[in-house]
């Protein structure tokens, strides 16, 4: 994807710009597939499966990966519960109450973080985790993080408890864009910070009880589904590998 050109300060202009970024950022799908609890692997908190097929978390710390995915792309919709009955500060010492995604996840102390803060504030951030040689939060606790700045940012809604939302990030080349509730919300060059990283999609959640159904994008195109089938068989074979890593 080729990169779009900053914006201008002149009114006109911005709004021309915006025009053209919204158009050069493709939509997260409203028909995507979802993704059952079975292809993910929960290396943090328990994760179960509700009667309407969502997965339901209520601990106070969760992570999930992916030990399949290849492509660098996570949509979730999201039903906000409430607080979680035990909280756990973040290895920074902060409370925070959050939901958010992995993305060039090797390990836990290599990867990119696009959170959804619920409280104390309300926000997307993007953060990248790097810390050479290391790999459990044993080696690295908080450290090695890094908050990154976009080129483009709009405020997300306020989440409150019951709404159901909707999150998603994809990676083309360098470009990362985040989308809130189908709302381009955060659009930025980070291929400074990610240079030699390669790893699994997934998700973290913080101190927050919800409802998720995890997406992917529909396989329209044949040769990929039957690329993809093809994969499955060698990759199963390092999952268990892969999740204690994380």
């Amino acid at each position: 994807m080729s990169r779009l050109p900053s914006p201008s300060t002149h009114p006109m202009r911005r709004i021309a710009w915006m025009a053209l970024l919204l158009s050069a950022c493709g939509v997260p799908s409203s028909h995507a597939n979802p993704k059952g609890l079975a292809s993910w692997c929960v290396t943090n908190g328990q994760v179960s499966v509700n009667n309407d097929d969502w997965l339901s978390i209520t601990a106070p710390s969760v992570r999930m990966i992916d030990p399949l995915s290849t492509t660098q792309h996570v949509d979730i919709k999201f039903r906000y519960i409430a607080p979680t009955n035990d909280i756990k500060p973040l290895a920074s010492g902060e409370l925070r109450r959050q939901i958010g995604l992995k993305l060039l996840a090797e390990d836990d102390c290599n990867l990119l973080y696009v959170m959804w803060h619920i409280h104390p504030d309300s926000a997307i951030s993007v953060s990248v985790k790097h810390n050479t040689g290391e790999k459990t939060h044993a080696e690295c606790h908080a450290d090695g993080y890094e908050t990154l700045t976009p080129y483009f940012k709009y405020t997300p809604p306020v989440i409150h408890s019951g709404e159901e939302h909707q999150l998603s990030a994809q990676i083309e080349d360098t470009q990362l864009s985040v989308f809130a509730d189908t709302q381009l919300v955060w659009r930025g060059d980070i291929g400074n910070h990610i240079q030699g990283m390669h790893g699994h999609v997934g998700l973290r959640s913080d101190n927050a009880q919800f409802d998720v159904k995890f997406l992917t994008p529909p396989q329209n195109d044949v040769a990929t589904a039957i690329e993809t089938a093809a994969t499955v068989k060698q990759q199963a074979a390092n999952e268990a590998l892969t999740c204690l890593n994380h």
